[in-house]
């Protein structure tokens, strides 16, 4: 987990929540997600397609996993082609709903050259520019997305695995823990703002939030000072405002408060080494040389 020295460690997220209180545990997963079927087969072809060919299709219809060149133009309300918006010409792959999921439906069974001709922009990726109202979307070419054979010479050469059994393991695992990570994050965003909507502490907590978000205006300014620069100048730089830094110190605050009532309330599952050796991991991590110095910096919470 990687952290700013001199920036609360949010260690808690790594443990899994387990607590009666309904108030606060409410909608939170603690079981670690499955990967499913259809997610390793995604994640298996996503990983091969770097190592695909793409061979035209002559006149077959157009299938998941297709490669496909498209041409759009926009209209407005008048089916009027809207000028200042530059036809846009680029590929995708059929399936994998990196651009625009609908679309990508719309294209299946069509053809090389086949023209779909003003389809309304309603909840297609078109529908965010201005005066868009209806589009068109030409075919220009198609190839098929063929995949190497997962020969064990392969396998070896460019994932240092002998077997598809081995490397749908590691695909596994790796998605298992992107899964996870992402459960943890969506966790702990619920139970810090919980926390933060919590009005049994909310004098003290305003008051610590804008003491910390003083804080970090002080750097920030320090920051300038050295590069000749306006604090907004140097917000500016990090991508920014004086509302986000005010934020960011009221979501660190709220992760303070979330460690310390769990803590009260002795709900975190974790023994007393596990939580040490986490600690010296994190305090080496983030540029400590020893777990007194980071709770010297950061504070008895942590």
């Amino acid at each position: 987990m990687g952290c700013t020295k001199g920036q609360p460690i949010n260690f808690f997220k790594s443990c899994v929540l387990v607590t009666d209180d309904k108030n606060i545990s409410e909608g939170i997963q603690n079981t670690r997600p499955k990967v499913t079927e259809d997610e390793l087969k995604n994640e298996l072809e996503h990983q091969l397609l770097q190592y695909a060919k793409f061979e035209n299709i002559g006149n077959s219809v157009i299938e998941q996993g297709d490669l496909v060149d498209i041409l759009v133009t926009l209209y407005d309300k008048n089916k009027k082609e809207i000028l200042d918006f530059e036809s846009m010409e680029r590929d995708l792959i059929v399936g994998d709903n990196e651009f625009d999921k609908r679309i990508e439906q719309m294209l299946l069974n069509k053809k090389n050259g086949s023209k779909i001709e003003l389809y309304s922009v309603e909840g297609t990726i078109f529908e965010q520019y201005d005066n868009a109202e209806f589009f068109d979307l030409t075919i220009k070419d198609v190839r098929k997305c063929i995949f190497p054979k997962l020969t064990e010479e392969f396998l070896t050469n460019n994932f240092g695995v002998s077997s598809k059994k081995q490397l749908d393991e590691i695909i596994q695992k790796e998605t298992e823990k992107i899964k996870y990570e992402l459960q943890l994050n969506k966790n702990e965003n619920i139970l810090v703002d919980r926390m933060i909507n919590n009005t049994a502490f909310s004098e003290e907590f305003e008051e610590a939030v804008e003491n910390r978000y003083k804080d970090l205006m002080r750097q920030y300014e320090q920051y300038g000072q050295l590069y000749n620069m306006s604090v907004d100048e140097v917000l500016s730089s990090f991508g920014l405002d004086r509302y986000q830094v005010k934020e960011n110190a009221r979501k660190h605050q709220g992760e303070w408060e979330l460690a310390k009532y769990f803590y009260s309330k002795n709900i975190i599952n974790i023994t007393k080494e596990e939580l040490v050796t986490k600690k010296i991991a994190y305090a080496e991590e983030c540029g400590y040389s020893s777990v007194e110095e980071i709770i010297s910096d950061c504070g008895e919470r942590y």
